[in-house]
């Protein structure tokens, strides 16, 4: 029985450090699922929820932008760029200022690094 319960335990082990793994296309559609959860529910936001937002929105944008932009394709590039400018948009619209000049920077360098 101990023997039983130490093979399950590796196994679910295993199954959980397998599917916490995150790749370039699980990045993608993560960060889409994220706009589309903020473009839903920014009319309810509070300043709070702004700030958390931005940090999400930055980790995105920045942080796994950049530990992908490596293995990107054109058209995934492309299609960052509009989920960074769909952000910025609902940002203007509900009068949020915070982090719109770095999102504008970023995209910037996402549409830079589209031309080379």
């Amino acid at each position: 029985m101990k023997r039983f319960l130490m093979v399950m335990v590796a196994v679910i082990t295993l199954f959980t450090f397998s599917s916490c793994s995150e790749t370039k296309e699980s990045y993608v559609k993560d960060f889409t699922k994220f706009i589309e959860k903020v473009k839903k529910e920014a009319d309810n936001y509070k300043a709070a929820d702004w700030e958390k937002v931005e940090k999400t929105f930055t980790e995105f944008a920045v942080t796994k932008y950049d530990k992908y932009s490596h293995e990107l394709t054109t058209d995934e590039m492309f299609e960052l760029t509009k989920l960074k400018a769909e952000y910025i948009t609902i940002q203007a619209k509900h009068g949020i200022s915070v982090g719109i000049n770095n999102a504008i920077k970023e995209g910037q360098k996402a549409l830079d690094s589209l031309v080379k």
